[in-house]
Order: structure tokens, then sequence, then C-alpha cells
């Protein structure tokens, strides 16, 4: 469903008026830390809900401060009418999307902890690995990538044969429709 990002940010506004930073960090919360948008989505998308008459702004000591009018209230309960799941549900899933699918919450959560450090340490062993590259050390660094490598491959060939989506394949969002 192209379009989504606009309406959870009316969502956010129908609690309060606040400022971009303020979304961001909300939207954050909301999907448990699975999604973080970048001012570059949420601009774009506060200057249509504004075109569309369903949020508006004002100065605030020299920040803008945006809400939602009357009309936007009216359309987000139109939407809830006519939603087939509880809002808690939209923004799971919406933070899910960013990850590849419908995963329980925990566990996505858990891998957007862990992946830093995964990579981190992947950086350090290629350094280590091209520093001394007939060490024993670099010998079992590299079986280990590769052993990596084969188990990756052999998990998203799996998920691929099952109908599975692997991790948005052929997904055409921007960072300005980075839900759906």
């Amino acid at each position: 469903m192209r379009g989504e990002f606009k309406f959870a940010l009316l969502e956010l506004l129908g609690s309060g008026p606040m400022h971009g930073y303020q979304l961001i960090k909300a939207m954050e919360e909301k999907t448990g830390g699975l999604y973080t948008p970048s001012a570059g989505s949420i601009y774009p998308n506060l200057q249509l809900l504004e075109e569309m008459g369903l949020a508006g702004s004002s100065e605030v000591d020299g920040k803008k401060l945006y809400h939602i009018t009357d009309e936007g209230r009216s359309h987000l309960r139109e939407r809830a009418q006519n939603a087939p799941v509880r809002p808690e549900e939209r923004w799971e899933r919406r933070g899910m999307h960013r990850f590849g699918g419908e995963l329980d919450k925990r566990d996505i959560r858990g891998l957007a902890m862990t992946w830093p450090e995964a990579v981190g340490l992947l950086a350090q062993a290629a350094r280590e690995a091209r520093e001394n590259p007939d060490s024993e050390q670099a010998a079992r660094l590299r079986g280990i990538v590769s052993k990596l490598q084969e188990e990756l491959k052999q998990v998203l060939a799996s998920d691929s044969a099952s109908g599975e989506d692997s991790a948005h394949e052929g997904d055409s969002r921007t960072d300005s429709e980075p839900l759906d």
C-alpha cells in the first residue's frame, strides 16, 4: 500500500502538534526502533499533507510546528473504519517492512541491534586477513566468511523457493516512500 508513510505522520500529529525532529523520534519509538525516517522523507510528506489540507503548520520560536486539521482528523477516522488491522499492528508492520517481511518483532529488533556489530567484525576480519594473508588466522577467517556466505545463500534460496519475498526484491521504493 503505497502512500502509508504520510498517513503514519498524520496519525502521529493526531496526538498533538510536533516539529519535524519530534515526528522522526516518535516514528522511531512507535516502530520499536526498527525504523527511523530521514528528514528527507519527513518534510516532503508533511508538505504534501499540508497541500492536501490534512495538516497545517505555524512558526513557534523560530521552528515550524505541524498539526492535524479537522479534515485530517476526519480522514484518519474514515481510514480507521475501513482498516482491516488495529493501529498498533500497522505500526509493527511499518517497522518490520524495512527488514523484509512479517517476522517476529523481537527477532527483528535483535537482528537490528546485532547487525552493526556483525558488520564491524566482518570488516575487522577482512583487515586482519589483508594485513597477514598467509597467517593461520587469515585462513580461518576466510573459511568462516566463506561458510557464512554459503549459509546465507542457502537461507535466501530456501526463502525464495518457498515463495517468500526475500529482502524486497525489485522494490522500487525511494527514501521519500520508505513504508508501504
